[in-house]
C-alpha cells in the first residue's frame, strides 16, 4: 500500500515538473543586446520585434491571450545616453482596437535577468 502512494505521489511530481519551462534569461537571448549603432535611432524607435515565446505556461494560472510580442525600443537612461528597453504588448480575445492599456511594472535592478517578462512568460499560454 504504501509503495502505491509513493508510486502516485512520484508519478504527480513528474507529471507536473514535466509542465515547468523555464524561459531563457535575457543575458544569453541576442533579441535583447542593443545594436551597435544605437545612437542612430530616434528616442522612441523600435529597433526590434519579435513574437514571444508560445511554449511557455504555467501549471498553475495560465494567461489565454490571442497574441503577444516584445519589442526592443531605443530609449535613454537617467544622464540621457541611449539605450534600449524592452515591452510587451499583450493582445486579449475580443480587444477592441481603438483602446490601449499601459501597465508599467516596477523594476528596480541593475541586472539584465531581473526582467518582468520572465514572470509573465512563466504563467503565458499563448493560443
Amino acid at each position: 500500500m504504501q509503495m502505491n502512494i509513493l508510486f502516485c505521489l512520484l508519478w504527480v511530481f513528474t507529471l507536473v515538473s514535466s509542465r515547468l519551462v523555464i524561459p531563457q534569461l535575457p543575458e544569453n537571448d541576442d533579441f535583447y543586446k542593443a545594436p551597435d549603432n544605437l545612437q542612430d535611432y530616434k528616442e522612441g524607435d523600435i529597433i526590434n520585434w519579435r513574437k514571444t515565446p508560445s511554449s511557455i505556461r504555467s501549471v498553475y494560472y495560465p494567461i489565454h491571450v490571442k497574441n503577444s510580442w516584445q519589442f526592443l525600443i531605443r530609449s535613454k537612461n537617467s544622464v540621457g545616453n541611449a539605450t534600449a528597453v524592452v515591452t510587451t504588448v499583450l493582445e486579449p480575445y475580443n480587444a477592441d482596437p481603438s483602446k490601449l492599456l499601459s501597465y508599467q511594472y516596477m523594476e528596480d535592478s541593475p541586472s539584465i535577468n531581473c526582467f518582468p517578462l520572465i514572470l509573465l512568460c512563466s504563467s503565458m499560454q499563448i493560443n
